[in-house]
């Protein structure tokens, strides 16, 4: 902190802004020097300017950054006027913050939601492309390539005794590299990826293993430098590998080989399930037994994933113990919509009451606190149903807004409160769900219009919540995403008597009369497979 006269001369100042005007000047002051006269000339301007509009008397705060001995500082000043008795302005006052540390710990925490939205939606992705093999490894390699950088890429299947590859990334004549077999020798480094089942990471591949350089005509490899191989594993079964590949040589980080780990077990899962979809198909007699083991498979992965992210988030600061808990709830609810399928007579649709109810309930048990007094509620017609592909991003819908319900309509000081998640059906190939309660509410929508919204749309962009500055969220990117791939709509509007109500409308993909639903014939309104 210091203290300037009107003459930007300096009054007084503490030990610690002295040092700061050393570590970042090289500057010694003394009271009556000038200070803008020791800055140096490039920031002298600035800084008169600045130092004028608080003798001007306006207070305000700046963040500016200063890069000392290679590093980045980073700080929060705080320029406010000095009024003398006669309330006319003597001085400015300076206040500087170090929040060099607070910088950085936004930004991992920024990078870390990045790749946690990118490992969720890679189980989005995947997990609604299960009867497409192809679909599969191609979303594999955009979200890899979304995630980590690299130059050129494949997706590698265990086939006997060799790597067949299947999909590539970045080759300018991919038609020469699918199909290709590696051989399981350990001049390649494919081979010990598959033995160790573990990743490997190479800085330079044509020191240590020239065969990628000599055999480059067969492999198409004469371009790798730096290399990453990482196993497909399945129930401790390598069924492949991922590889990525750098024209330089530019080492693999340990957080690029984390991601890219996590994307393998997502991957490696769709592709047993696909797998075992067509040894369904060719099986008739089998194929309620093996659809029934496939989704108890996928609920036991997500279960399983969801319990590691639990032991993780013991060695984690509270902020990032907060994501992972969302994270988790929005896992549980993919893995509930296996559940109820494997608890099913009919596999290619799901009861949605049922499901929202398995929803609210992982919620409830995994992310509301007792001390909220918050009671919830579901209600609707017992048999509604929907197509599985709808059902995914469904319950992720549902299990968002009543995250969002949980954690932001009910701060500390609200009295209790009701979460209503409310089912109808406005026609025979409709659904309308609607996620209200009874909280503090939202200010009304940005755009000032009418609380519909487009198909394939999201009414209002920016949460809101009241008392609160406006921001964007992973939450509501996820939603517009989800009802993106239900063509559906999603309104907000605030409730009768305080509170919010949530509005989703989207096709079932069913023609129902009475108890009865068919599937729909297709039609433009069909979700894309992805």
């Amino acid at each position: 902190m210091c203290f300037l006269d009107r003459d930007f001369c300096l009054l007084a100042c503490n030990r610690s802004f002295e040092l700061l005007l050393f570590r970042l000047f090289r500057l010694r002051i003394s009271e009556g020097d000038s200070l803008l006269e020791a800055f140096p000339r490039e920031a002298r301007d600035i800084w008169r300017e600045r130092c004028l509009q608080a003798l001007a008397g306006k207070a305000f705060s700046l963040e500016e950054q200063h890069r000392v001995d290679g590093r980045n500082w980073y700080f929060e000043i705080f320029l406010t006027p000095v009024h003398d008795g006669g309330q006319g302005v003597r001085g400015v006052s300076i206040v500087a913050h170090d929040i060099t540390e607070r910088y950085y710990g936004e930004l991992r925490t920024t990078r870390l939601a990045v790749r946690l939205q990118t490992l969720l939606e890679s189980a989005v992705r995947l997990n609604s492309s299960i009867r497409q093999p192809g679909q599969i490894y191609q979303d594999t390699m955009k979200l890899l390539a979304d995630s980590v950088y690299f130059d050129t890429g494949s997706v590698q299947l265990l086939e006997d005794n060799h790597l067949r590859v299947v999909q590539v990334w970045g080759f300018p004549s991919p038609e020469k590299v699918v199909g290709l077999r590696f051989p399981l020798d350990r001049r390649f480094p494919n081979a010990i990826v598959l033995e160790e089942k573990n990743p490997v990471a190479v800085e330079d591949i044509h020191l240590e293993y020239p065969f990628f350089l000599t055999e480059e005509g067969k492999y198409e490899s004469g371009h790798i430098r730096s290399w990453l191989g990482v196993p497909l594993i399945q129930e401790g079964r390598v069924v492949g590998i991922f590889t990525m590949d750098r024209s330089r040589v530019a080492p693999f980080s340990q957080g690029d080989i984390q991601v890219a780990t996590a994307l393998a077990h997502n991957a490696a899962v769709a592709i047993v399930n696909s797998q075992l979809y067509h040894q369904l198909l060719a099986a008739n007699e089998t194929q309620q037994v093996l659809l029934r083991e496939l989704h108890h498979r996928v609920k036991n992965n997500m279960q399983l994933v969801s319990s590691l992210m639990s032991l993780q988030a013991e060695d984690l600061h509270q902020e990032a113990q907060e994501v992972l808990a969302s994270l988790r709830t929005r896992i549980l609810a993919l893995s509930a919509v296996h559940e109820s399928l494997y608890n099913s007579e009919i596999l290619d649709r799901v009861n949605l009451m049922s499901y929202a109810d398995q929803v609210v309930q992982e919620i409830e048990t995994g992310y509301y606190r007792e001390e909220q007094e918050i009671t919830f509620r579901i209600e609707g017609p017992p048999a509604l149903e929907c197509l599985l592909d709808r059902a995914v991003p469904f319950g992720l819908i549902v299990s968002e807004l009543v995250l969002n319900a949980v954690k932001h309509a009910f701060p500390r000081g609200h009295q209790g409160g009701e979460i209503v998640v409310s089912l109808t059906a406005p026609d025979e190939m409709t659904v309308r769900v609607q996620v209200s309660d009874n909280g503090v509410g939202f200010f009304p929508l940005s755009d000032g219009g009418d609380g519909t919204a487009r198909p394939g749309s999201l009414q209002g962009n920016v949460l809101v919540q009241a008392g609160r500055k406006n921001r964007s969220s992973f939450g509501m990117t996820l939603l517009e995403s989800l009802c993106g791939q239900l063509k559906g709509s999603l309104g907000r509007e605030p409730a009768p008597g305080g509170g919010t109500v949530w509005t989703l409308e989207f096709a079932t993909g069913l023609v129902c009369s009475g108890a009865d639903c068919t599937p729909q014939a297709h039609t433009s309104q069909e979700p894309s497979s992805d």
